[in-house]
């Protein structure tokens, strides 16, 4: 996650269902924490830009609790997973660092 703070623009700001909006370097980098969670992890499924934005649709896919059984989970981590599609947009200052994220996620409306 820290890695990923050094393409922060010093006056990011981030949008996400659930979560305040957070703004500038060291606050967004705590909320994606937040988020995500300790078990968590992002899988990237397909990458679109043109001109200043950039879209990114994947997976957050999580870690539940423990596997009751062979046949209970999926993942290689002996762990049941819960998985949701998420799409991000991003856009990109003059110089080159990322300014603003909006965070989507699939789910039903009913």
């Amino acid at each position: 996650m820290d890695g990923c703070g050094s393409l922060l623009d010093a006056d990011v700001r981030l949008w996400s269902p659930g979560a305040p909006v957070g703004h500038g370097r060291s606050e967004v980098i705590g909320l994606q924490r937040d988020m995500a969670g300790p078990f968590a992890r992002h899988e990237t499924r397909r990458i679109f830009a043109a001109g200043d934005v950039i879209a990114v649709a994947g997976r957050l896919v999580r870690r539940t609790g423990e596997r009751s059984g062979a046949e209970s989970g999926t993942a290689d981590t002996g762990r049941e997973t819960d998985a949701v599609e998420f799409a991000d947009f991003f856009t990109v200052s003059e110089e080159g660092m990322l300014l603003t994220q909006h965070r989507y996620y699939f789910v039903s409306p009913g």
